[in-house]
């Protein structure tokens, strides 16, 4: 498993989703590799695993300011009286 595998890994859920996702795609850089060549499938596999990473990322970081909002939300509900 190489590094961008393994960033991916890190923002899925462990399970058959996760353990799916990585194997299409490495099926699918195979085929490409097969087409293309080899140079071209590792670029094409390491732009989608690293966009895959990214909205991963993204999601995260949503999901934190989500419940960031909803803390200040319960505050100032609160501190009404």
């Amino acid at each position: 498993m190489n590094i961008i595998e393994r960033l991916l890994e890190s923002f899925l859920p462990p399970g058959l989703i996760r353990d799916g996702l990585i194997g299409d795609l490495t099926e699918l850089r195979a085929r490409r590799k097969a087409r293309t060549g080899s140079t071209r499938a590792e670029l094409w596999y390491v732009k989608v695993l690293g966009f895959l990473s990214f909205a991963g990322g993204l999601s995260l970081f949503a999901k934190a300011v989500k419940q960031e909002i909803l803390d200040e939300l319960r505050a100032i509900a609160g501190d009404r009286p």
